[in-house]
């Protein structure tokens, strides 16, 4: 598209090419003010695109100190070409992940537009400080605002390397920062060692210590996955606005938003039946194992399924006298699931999306919205979002930790519980870790701790004790984090 109808265009194409293996287009509008989309793409179809905005100054000297005064992404650039001397500021908004649909891209641009007016206006604030003159690039001359663009190829470099934050760098940092020993020393372990990872505590201390681990894993390229319940993690997407400790902690990196996809049940999560177990589907039914309906469904699972229009359809074959009335009785129960959560069965979930990175070497997170859900249904669709996920990482039978899946509750006693924690367990050989929240190790599987990479004991006032398996155990403070939560 040449001309995007967008909130504060219209929106002219301005140039488009490859950034870090996605596919990146620029628009500008009259003034003269960038949106930057890098598209996620499956196949030939577009499901989604990161959104950046960017404002350029033209400043009538170094604008480096001014810069470094304004919280966020802001660069200064200095252009030195024959007699031509230019310096400029860009200030680039925190990068957000928005679905291919014209109402989620309306919604995104506004949120951008409205971050860069508040980052516009701190930093006309300081410049009166630092007696520096700023000129918006649509009210500069144009030998300055075509000098600008005279290198459109350069404009990725520029903007999308700040705009992911100094903590990012061309090669993984492989280790996970949690905050600072007692010592002074960085309190760090290694991006592996957080295949199996318990977090124990109050509430409040337990989610930041997880928070952290999920942080650094997305900013260490391994892609995380959240079951949101209590929409706890919707703010994920901000940068932190509190940095007063940054600096105790010894943290340059910038504050970041991190990179978020949502999934729906019923739109891009899915309960397959033929993944499920007996013992899975009669949980989510809210019958016993044991009983007779619980053996015909059994029956109709072991043809795999596709949605539950289909085990309806096989239900409806079942032609002996004694099989017809638990059938029946089956076919009643599956509708009301339906009712309940409708089109929840009809599609399959794509592991490939829940676990793509946001670019090459930075991870997404994949926040699984399980909100209103009846207790039975948000179990199915965990267990199908995991045994999807194994299934996947199993046919490339590679070991390396892939993905990190937070649980915020630890699925205790039979049924489904059961069966996640098996998933849980043996997700481990495949690289796909998990980090489990719990108040006390006394509510937790004794085979899970046993097999724990790394323990987080939260103690209050964010002390902790960390203790990874192969060494000795430590105490630290939790640092702050980068994005919001």
């Amino acid at each position: 598209m040449t001309e995007l109808q967008l909130p504060y265009g219209p929106w002219k194409r301005m140039l488009s090419g490859s950034w870090s293996g996605s596919e990146i287009v620029y628009y500008e509008n009259p003034n003269r003010q960038l949106l930057i989309f890098i598209l996620d793409k499956k196949g030939d179809e577009i499901v989604g695109t990161t959104l950046m905005m960017s404002q350029i100054y033209a400043s009538d000297q170094d604008p480096s100190k001014l810069v470094d005064s304004v919280e966020g992404n802001l660069l200064a650039i200095q252009k030195r070409t024959g007699a031509f001397k230019g310096d400029y500021v860009i200030i680039t908004t925190t990068p957000t992940y928005v679905e291919f649909q014209p109402n989620k891209i309306i919604s995104g641009t506004e949120d951008l537009h409205s971050a860069l007016e508040e980052t516009s206006k701190k930093l006309i604030n300081n410049s009166r400080k630092y007696s520096v003159e700023l000129t918006d690039l649509e009210y500069a001359d144009e030998e300055t605002a075509q000098r600008f663009f005279g290198e459109p190829l350069a404009l990725p470099s520029m903007i999308i390397r700040k705009a992911q934050g100094k903590m990012i760098s061309s090669k993984k940092t492989e280790k996970i920062h949690l905050g600072k020993k007692k010592n002074g020393e960085k309190a760090q372990e290694r991006t592996e060692s957080f295949r199996l990872t318990i977090v124990t505590g109050d509430k409040e201390e337990r989610r930041h210590a997880a928070h952290l681990v999920l942080e650094g894993s997305v900013l260490n390229g391994v892609p995380t996955i959240i079951f949101n319940e209590e929409d706890k993690y919707s703010r994920l997407e901000n940068p932190n606005t509190n940095t007063s400790r940054f600096k105790k902690f010894n943290m340059k990196a910038e504050p970041i938003g991190l990179p978020i996809k949502k999934f729906e049940p019923g739109e891009n999560v899915f309960i397959e039946p033929s993944l499920l177990t007996k013992k899975a589907f009669s949980e989510i039914a809210g019958i016993r194992t044991n009983s007779k309906t619980a053996k015909v469904i059994s029956e109709v699972l072991d043809k795999n399924p596709d949605n539950f229009k289909e085990m309806k359809k096989e239900l409806d074959k079942l032609d002996s006298e004694k099989k017809r009335f638990h059938a029946k009785r089956a076919q009643r129960i599956i509708s009301v699931i339906e009712n309940q959560a409708p089109e929840v069965s009809e599609g399959k979930n794509d592991p490939e999306d829940f676990i793509a990175p946001w670019l090459r070497k930075m991870g997404r997170t994949a926040m699984i919205q399980l909100n209103e859900l009846d207790e039975g249904i948000k179990k199915g669709l965990v267990y199908c979002v995991i045994k999807s996920i194994q299934q996947h990482f199993k046919k490339e039978g590679t070991k390396d930790l892939k993905a990190e899946i937070l649980f915020e509750r630890f699925y205790q006693g039979k049924g489904i519980n059961e069966e996640i924690n098996k998933l849980i367990k043996k997700n481990q050989e495949w690289g796909i870790g998990a980090c489990i929240t719990a108040e006390s190790e006394i509510d937790l599987d004794k085979e899970l701790m046993a097999n724990a990479s790394i323990e987080i004991s939260t103690e209050g006032q964010r002390k902790a004790t960390v203790k990874e398996s192969t060494k000795k155990p430590y105490q630290m403070v939790l640092r702050p984090s980068l994005s919001s939560l």
